[in-house]
């Protein structure tokens, strides 16, 4: 999410990395840093970073949007809606929200969590006059019925005209990477592969490799050190760019779909539901440029995927509701062809609707925290445990043991930086932020207990691991008996 807001913010300020050519921004003009401002919780980090931002403005630019003294502000959820949990001083926050108007963009592509405290944020705004407007590409029916249960007089509009951009194939297996293979070997051209998980990815990807050579195929996923993903972003959005050609396979998990503006010209994907489908054909002819390319299948979509990602009856395993999958795989059997956008919102709507979503461990946990959030009591908890409430992701920051080994000079020094009092809070920031870009945040299971351990004492822990440029963050190979287990990371 936070690549997608500093993507947002570039946009629209038109603010410039050291190493990149100047941009011009949605808002064009002088005083950019008093009009517009970026709020999530790297914010001060990724303004030292911008060629156009003095140093010593810094800190007061990221404070005043922190403060939300800025007319225009770009901000993840938990910045603005962590005030829903009632800590000691919300009412600073609601204040400031009742007169102001909320863009909310891709409501659909939250968590039921997430989507609790979003409406419950969004239901006591309004209560207190302010305004709101949401903006996706999809509106499944059971989503609406949530909103309209909590919030009184919205005004709901569908603005579905466009060119037909994606022709279907509904392949009824597990994502074949002989088939990926065979289909690049006839027909070239830039194809993008997305699967569910990066274990996945990394299996599709090696046996992509064996099949050609390694420079024609390329790898992104979030368990990458920061620089490393940096890099690969940087490269497959050159790649994607609609006026570059080539043939080259980009094997990736569906972090692509929310913050990555490509365009491929093929698309293999493993199904995990109809609202993350559409979302991933988004990435192919993208500007609609392509109809020479319609009569014959641009998007093919694997309905199978390992059981082990799919969520259990009690909800404590997996992380695609086996419900909702259930119903998109239903919905897409028999489907085959030219797949208007006017279709992709009448099997949105035919599918999952409130009647049918209902029960599924979805809905459970959204009906949950939306009752927890009701019962709430003001000052029940403390504002420092509200950010990690939100984030319902149990992630460790570390340095694979490899990668400290060959930067072991440069980030001791950096971490003698960051702990010498006598160093200035911003270099200190700086400090940090570099040995960020030799750190991946990995899951629970990813880590053995002594290392996770450390992880809660310590700081830039060097941790035991499989780590290379080409595949990324891999954990040890589970010992025999273990369950694996899957984690939410793409």
């Amino acid at each position: 999410m936070r690549t997608a807001i500093n993507a947002i913010y570039d946009r629209v300020a038109g603010k410039k990395a050291k190493d990149e050519k100047p941009a011009k921004g949605i808002l064009q003009g002088e005083n950019i840093n008093d009009r517009v401002a970026l709020l999530h919780s790297d914010t001060l980090s990724y303004y030292l970073k911008k060629d156009d931002i003095q140093e010593d403005e810094a800190l007061d630019y990221a404070n005043k949007g922190k403060h939300l003294s800025i007319p225009l502000t770009i901000s993840t959820l938990d910045q603005l809606f962590n005030f829903v949990y009632k800590y000691n001083g919300f009412e600073l926050k609601l204040a400031t929200l009742s007169y102001s108007k909320l863009v909310i963009d891709e409501i659909q592509a939250y968590s039921p969590d997430l989507l609790a405290y979003l409406i419950s944020g969004l239901e006591a705004i309004v209560k207190v006059g302010g305004k709101f407007s949401i903006l996706t590409a999809t509106l499944p029916p059971f989503i609406k019925d949530y909103i309209e249960e909590n919030i009184d007089g919205i005004v709901f509009g569908k603005f579905t005209k466009g060119k037909t951009r994606h022709h279907l194939k509904v392949v009824e297996k597990e994502l074949d990477s002989v088939f990926i293979g065979n289909h690049f070997l006839e027909k070239g051209g830039k194809t993008l592969v997305i699967c569910n998980t990066v274990k996945k990815a990394q299996e599709v990807y090696g046996n992509l490799v064996e099949a050609f050579d390694a420079d024609r195929v390329k790898l992104i996923h979030s368990k990458f050190i920061k620089k490393d993903r940096r890099a690969k972003e940087k490269a497959i959005i050159e790649f994607g760019k609609t006026e570059t050609l080539g043939d080259e396979i980009w094997v990736a998990t569906s972090i692509v779909e929310a913050s990555l503006d490509i365009d491929f010209d093929y698309l293999f994907t493993e199904l995990n539901d109809l609202n993350g489908l559409f979302q991933r054909l988004g990435r192919v002819n993208r500007k609609s440029s392509k109809d020479h390319m319609l009569g014959e299948p641009n998007c093919y979509v694997f309905t199978e995927i390992n059981d082990g990602i799919l969520t259990n009856e009690a909800g404590t395993r997996g992380f695609i509701d086996r419900r909702i999958y259930t119903l998109s795989k239903d919905a897409l059997l028999g489907i085959s062809g030219v797949l208007t956008e006017e279709k992709k919102v009448e099997l949105i709507e035919a599918t999952l609707t409130s009647e049918k979503v209902r029960g599924s461990t979805f809905d459970k946990k959204y009906q949950d925290h939306k009752y927890y959030i009701e019962i709430l009591g003001v000052g029940e908890i403390e504002k420092e445990k509200v950010q990690k409430a939100f984030r319902n992701i149990i992630s460790y920051s570390i340095i694979p043991k490899n990668v400290y080994e060959v930067n072991k000079s440069e980030i001791d020094d950096l971490r003698a930086t960051v702990g010498d009092v006598k160093v200035d809070y911003l270099e200190k920031v700086k400090a940090r932020e570099a040995i960020n870009d030799f750190t991946v945040s990995v899951g629970m299971y990813d880590l053995s207990n002594s290392d996770r351990r450390r992880t809660m004492n310590e700081q830039f822990v060097e941790a035991e691991c499989d780590y290379s440029f080409e595949l990324g963050f891999r954990r040890k190979i589970v010992e025999d008996g273990e369950v694996e287990e899957f984690d939410m990371f793409m």
